[in-house]
């Protein structure tokens, strides 16, 4: 015998948690449907147990942290956070680990120092660049150089890539992923060190050169003014 899956058992993230992996149009047995509860609730357990906020292991974070950084260009383009807020708060109306909670505001509170550094430094590309890295905000570093960097031509599209792979650095140090780190690095650093004299003389090129090659854990200010 089959029965459609009972969703008046289920409430809230548990329902979104159970439905993230079957289909809600599809009967299951009884006991198909019961086993599919208990490796929920086992599941459900180990994610609010987060102590990490690793988007390479986890889809919950990664969900969470590409969705935010989507928004990013918008909230350059508005001078506002609120295209970030709306997503945000499509999550923190959800049942999230602590950390996950605090990853999204942080989060916020970043891209609006973001806004605050650049009406007073202005919005050329590679200084919005420098406020967004020294935000630790990495991953939206490489959001807001891929559109150009896929436009560039010649030394300035080795030197937009290199600059995202420099952030790539970053991302991993973070997460002791010192390996993937170097590796990432070593392709970076001649390029920047080639063509460093095409950013502005505000942006500090020669400690960001020099913190990766020495994989310095504590990511450089670039901001020199």
């Amino acid at each position: 015998m089959k029965t459609a899956l009972p969703s008046s058992q289920i409430t809230s993230e548990f329902y979104d948690f159970i439905y993230r992996n079957v289909d809600a149009a599809v009967e299951l047995t009884l006991l198909d449907y019961n086993l599919l509860v208990i490796q929920a609730k086992r599941d459900y357990r180990k994610i609010m147990a987060l102590e990490i906020f690793n988007p390479f292991e986890n889809r919950l974070c990664r969900d969470i942290r590409n969705d935010l950084s989507e928004t990013f260009l918008d909230v350059l383009e508005a001078r506002s956070i609120t295209p970030s807020e709306q997503v945000a708060a499509g999550f923190l109306k959800k049942d999230l680990p602590k950390i996950c909670r605090d990853y999204i505001l942080v989060r916020l509170k970043r891209y609006q120092r973001v806004l605050d550094t650049i009406e007073l430094h202005g919005d050329e590309l590679y200084i919005s660049a420098a406020i967004t890295w020294d935000q630790k905000l990495f991953f939206e570093v490489h959001e807001l150089l891929e559109p150009p960097w896929m436009k560039a031509e010649g030394a300035e599209k080795l030197l937009l890539q290199a600059l995202i792979r420099a952030a790539g650095v970053y991302l991993n140090l973070e997460l002791d992923y010192t390996d993937r780190a170097r590796k990432i690095s070593l392709k970076a650093i001649p390029i920047l060190e080639e063509h460093h004299r095409l950013l502005p003389n505000t942006l500090d090129a020669d400690r960001l050169i020099s913190s990766l090659k020495a994989l310095d854990p504590v990511a450089p200010s670039l901001l020199s003014v």
